[in-house]
């Protein structure tokens, strides 16, 4: 069937009996279904989509569990079935236990009306409270960002005041004075350092200036990270989903900046973006990089996203320890600060 957007849906009806050996078929790429259906084979029977069939008898399968276990397998989470050594660290029983939604602590990378975001401050920290955060990140455009209404100084010195006094009153979140930089054509960061050392954590992020050289663009960002406030690389690509590509840059050179700086990189969890992408989360973790997964969020509603960014994080492999917005607020701030 299409639906009204023009995306295409099939529809399989199945029973209860066949519906763990769908539901993997389903849910792993060409390539993990060959390989499983190849473990399969090796022990005497044959894997579809409906059923494990041979003359040799199987265990009961009840669930997806029950499948892997009948092939030697410990249980692989859906997000991993891509064949790209999900089945090896299976054999192991040495799959990671990946990073999930109610591990996040913190909200990172959120903008209010002081910018282009469309709610409060205050109004963003109640639904941050509700969503049950221990602290939020507010991190509004900087001041040359005019696509966004950027903050001008003056305007963060008055958001600042705003933030103290609800971090006097609050007992269940503190807001975290941030602020969303734009890295400019040359590399320096729109806001100058005194700034920058007063706020709690900087995100320094690409806008503008989009088309330049591979060479030029990754100079651009590495001068950017190695500035000492940075604490995460934002939306690293600066994709947006069938809207854009990503702007030209070289990422192995990026994750050598960030690893050696200690910077941060971002899995921003906007549907528009899902930047960064999970296939390059991979070698970035291969480095001992670590991530935050964030909303960047322009309304309360926009926290929802966060589920995305799990996802995409998860397909990355990352668990809790390589997330830093799953820490508590201090141990988050002294990641990001560890610069100073």
């Amino acid at each position: 069937m299409r639906l009204p957007d023009g995306l295409a849906v099939d529809l399989r009806l199945v029973t209860p009996k066949e519906f763990p050996f769908a539901l993997h078929y389903f849910t792993g790429n060409v390539a993990h279904n060959i390989r499983v259906r190849s473990r399969a084979l090796d022990r005497g029977w044959s894997l579809n989509e409906y059923g494990l069939t041979g003359k040799k008898k199987h265990p009961p399968i009840h669930t997806e569990a029950d499948l892997f276990q009948a092939l030697g397998l410990a249980y692989i989470e859906p997000e991993l079935r891509e064949d790209r050594g999900e089945i090896e660290a299976a054999e192991k029983d040495a799959l990671p236990e990946l990073v999930a939604l109610r591990d996040l602590k913190g909200l990172l990378h959120c903008h209010t009306t002081y910018s282009d975001g469309v709610a409060t401050l205050e109004e963003m920290a109640r639904a941050a409270e509700a969503w049950g955060a221990s602290y939020l990140g507010i991190s509004d455009h900087s001041a040359t960002a005019r696509y966004a209404n950027g903050v001008s100084e003056t305007d963060l010195k008055r958001q600042h005041k705003e933030i103290d006094a609800w971090n006097a009153k609050s007992k269940k979140l503190r807001i975290l004075k941030g602020a969303e930089v734009d890295i400019l054509p040359d590399g320096t960061l729109d806001y100058p350092d005194k700034v920058l050392s007063r706020l709690d954590f900087v995100v320094a992020s690409i806008h503008t200036s989009l088309t330049m050289s591979e060479a030029d663009m990754t100079q651009r960002v590495v001068r950017a990270i190695k500035n000492r406030y940075v604490g995460i690389l934002a939306h690293p690509t600066g994709r947006l989903l069938f809207q854009r590509e990503g702007f030209r840059i070289r990422l192995d050179d990026v994750y050598e900046a960030v690893s050696g700086e200690g910077v941060v990189i971002e899995v921003n969890a906007s549907p528009h973006r899902l930047d960064l992408d999970w296939r390059e989360i991979h070698p970035a973790k291969e480095r001992k990089i670590r991530f935050a997964v964030n909303p960047d969020a322009h309304s309360a509603a926009g926290y929802d996203d966060l589920r995305y960014g799990i996802g995409v994080a998860r397909k990355g492999w990352l668990t809790k320890k390589d997330v830093i917005n799953t820490l508590p607020v201090e141990k988050a701030l002294a990641v990001l600060q560890a610069r100073r």
